[in-house]
């Protein structure tokens, strides 16, 4: 054989195994794919949990009926009109507060969080905690914020039980 084909046979042979070896990008697009394949599962597996636990949750809500913590209006209290759609924008503090009661569920209950905002700076002007739901969370909470800070033009509320008291604080109620 002449020199150039034993060259070009010995280089052939050589190079034949490539032929047969995945390319080095071709590894390293299929160890994404499969790096990409895992994380779909794990994100399905991770939906499929959470799906069953609102789905769970939504049942269990379902089955107490209509329970509200913290609304609880008495049709013989006076209701104040919403005197907030006269003032219009809010552009100086102390205009205008307002204040709602939530619940925090512990281990063994509830807690009451009432808290006073002042709407044009929002911030925080005065919370308290509780473990009763009652007009005294909200007298305390309201009597350490007007210590502070004065007395606001107009202070809006809910119009629940808990909230017919503070009229006697003098304040205007919406």
């Amino acid at each position: 054989m002449p020199k150039s084909i034993q060259q070009w046979e010995k280089q052939f042979l050589e190079n034949a195994s490539l032929v047969f070896e995945e390319a080095v990008p071709v590894k390293k697009y299929k160890e994404q794919v499969n790096e990409k394949d895992k994380q779909i599962e794990d994100l399905q597996k991770a939906l499929g949990k959470a799906t069953i636990e609102r789905d769970w949750i939504l049942k269990k809500v379902k089955s107490l009926g209509s329970i509200n913590f913290t609304s609880n209006t008495n049709k013989e209290h006076k209701k104040y009109p919403y005197l907030l759609k006269e003032k219009g924008d809010v552009n100086k503090p102390n205009a205008v507060w307002a204040s709602d009661i939530t619940y925090i569920k512990l281990k063994n209950g509830f807690v009451y969080l009432c808290a006073i905002i002042d709407w044009n700076t929002r911030t925080i002007l005065s919370h308290k905690l509780s473990n009763s739901i009652d007009a005294k969370l909200i007298v305390e909470t309201l009597n350490d914020a007007i210590s502070v800070y004065g007395k606001p033009d107009v202070f809006n509320v809910d119009q629940d039980f808990q909230y017919i008291r503070i009229q006697k604080v003098g304040l205007t109620i919406t």
